[in-house]
């Protein structure tokens, strides 16, 4: 079996896609000096000592994604998701804990030399306000002041709007006018199934939204929902438009702290090819 085969081999137990990566197609380069050589075994060594005194599993490593095409995405100004955020969040954190278990261990220098990137202002930034901004994979209503009083006041017209559509289509069914109590959505607005001929038996000011196919069916908005439709349309709009102002401005911040996120991600791809390696061999 040659070297490449026993990397491939290797790569089967690491916990990261970038150190799996490494290992499948990169491998892990031999030392071509006695410098090199004394530097690898002294990285064993402490790899060693780490996998027998906390194990490995101790540290998240299972939370760490490949981040770098998010980051290339931020750079291009390409609006990230919620979800996308978090999973960026996650990483990132988890590389910070992995970085901060291994300094309290004193095993950080000895296997990357570059405990700074813990400390990066551009990257805190970045994961202080994904933070604040995120409840699980969509963004909290305390994102912003803007997106808490427009959820309110969405959350209280669309109460609104169902109550009197329930209504309608209680009343509506008792009188015959409907073959079932039902409360349907027709152009994106609530809307009462109404039988053909029977329109006239909603109050005025109601409008025909649709039909069905067969013309026995008409869909009617009652009038004195019409403005409560369309408050929630012109909700439903700002919401989606503060939405999507605060995620550029978290996807600005990424991009942003892009060059020592991939650097914080690279050294604990290292810290994971290391114990991959030692815990794999030995």
């Amino acid at each position: 079996m040659g070297w490449a085969d026993v990397c491939r081999q290797v790569a089967l137990f690491s916990q990261t896609a970038g150190g799996f990566t490494t290992l499948m197609t990169k491998g892990l380069e031999l030392p071509r000096t006695m410098e090199g050589s004394v530097k690898l075994l002294e990285e064993t060594r402490h790899a060693l000592e780490l996998l027998a005194r906390s194990g490995r599993n101790t540290l998240p490593f299972h939370y760490i994604y490949e981040i770098e095409p998010a980051v290339a995405a931020a750079r291009r100004s390409v609006m990230m998701t919620p979800l996308q955020h978090r999973g960026v969040l996650r990483t990132l954190e988890s590389c910070v804990t992995i970085f901060n278990t291994l300094s309290g261990e004193g095993q950080l220098s000895a296997l990357v030399p570059c405990s700074s990137l813990v400390t990066s202002t551009l990257v805190q930034a970045y994961v202080d306000e994904v933070s604040r901004c995120l409840d699980g994979g969509r963004l909290a209503d305390t994102a912003s002041e803007n997106l808490a009083a427009i959820r309110s006041d969405r959350r209280e017209n669309k109460e609104n709007l169902r109550i009197k559509m329930d209504q309608w289509a209680q009343d509506l069914f008792q009188k015959g006018v409907c073959e079932r109590q039902q409360v349907v959505i027709r152009r994106g607005r609530l809307c009462v199934p109404v039988r053909a001929g029977r329109q006239g038996d909603v109050c005025s000011g109601s409008v025909v939204l649709a039909q069905s196919s067969t013309g026995s069916t008409f869909f009617v908005e009652p009038g004195d929902v019409v403005q409560l439709n369309n408050d929630e349309t012109e909700l439903e709009a700002l919401e989606q438009e503060e939405e999507e102002r605060i995620l550029t401005q978290m996807t600005s911040l990424l991009a942003t702290a892009g060059n020592d996120a991939l650097d914080l991600l690279k050294a604990v791809t290292r810290i994971d090819i290391a114990c991959t390696w030692h815990g794999a061999v030995f």
